[in-house]
């Protein structure tokens, strides 16, 4: 099975994650060039339901067509126990989102639902793509060194941001702190077998987020507040994550879909 698997892997999911990877951070460092200017003039939450959905369609239509869905980890059943791994979401979702409820949202009730389908979209490409076929593509490989590599991928498409308007400080704590979460969404994937959870968990810590700032812009506005609080959060989920996995690695009842 162990043997098959890796054939698989090296026959079909390899090229198919490399072209996705590749299409991944050509499409999110060019698509400006190819987005519509009234779509650019709609603000951001347009611009990015755009972005993401352009992508999302064109990355599960590629996966639909060369049969790799499965293997990519979208059609295999959700095991909710799952979800235990991703605490710190949860957790931190509570946190930001609370006091926002209290306080009130200045957001209208269309930009919410608006943001949520983005969020949606975001979690669907890019745990698609690094838990998704990235994942299947390393079968075979350590379960460490995979995370690792999973991990450190994740966090680098993250440093595109260097070449926006974006503090250069707010990057590199960001890239650092989506490594981290990478790591956990790894453990995630790992224990469900699917990369339901792994969306569900991206797209609810997005959410949280993005909801009560008012947009990705508004979140990232402030250097001085931000760049802390992400470093002690990538230290938590670097912690959290690195003993999870340590318990994961030992379970000897791992079933073949969690092993590869």
């Amino acid at each position: 099975m162990h043997n098959k698997q890796t054939s698989e892997s090296s026959g079909t999911i390899i090229p198919i994650a490399i072209l996705s990877l590749a299409s991944f951070l050509l499409w999110s460092i060019f698509a400006r060039d190819f987005t519509p200017d009234f779509i650019t003039n709609a603000g951001e939450l347009t611009r990015y339901l755009f972005v993401k959905g352009i992508f999302v369609v064109a990355f599960i239509v590629l996966l639909a067509r060369t049969g790799t869905l499965a293997a990519a980890g979208f059609n295999r059943p959700i095991r909710p126990h799952s979800i235990l791994w991703g605490a710190p979401f949860i957790g931190l979702g509570f946190m930001i989102f609370g006091p926002a409820l209290q306080t009130g949202l200045e957001m209208s009730a269309a930009n919410m639902m608006g943001w949520i389908v983005a969020v949606i979209l975001i979690g669907i490409s890019e745990e698609g793509l690094f838990r998704g076929i990235v994942y299947r593509a390393l079968a075979g490989t350590n379960l460490w060194l995979k995370a690792a590599i999973t991990s450190v991928a994740f966090g680098s498409v993250h440093l595109l941001g260097l070449w926006t308007d974006l503090d250069p400080a707010i990057v590199l704590a960001q890239s650092a702190f989506a490594a981290s979460v990478g790591l956990v969404l790894f453990n995630v994937r790992l224990s469900a077998g699917s990369v339901w959870t792994a969306i569900f968990l991206h797209a609810l810590f997005d959410a949280t987020a993005i909801i009560p700032s008012g947009g990705i812009g508004e979140m990232l506005a402030d250097p001085a507040v931000l760049v802390p609080q992400m470093l002690v959060m990538t230290a938590v989920f670097l912690l959290w994550g690195g003993v999870s996995l340590f318990f994961l690695s030992r379970k000897q009842n791992l079933t073949p879909a969690l092993a590869v």
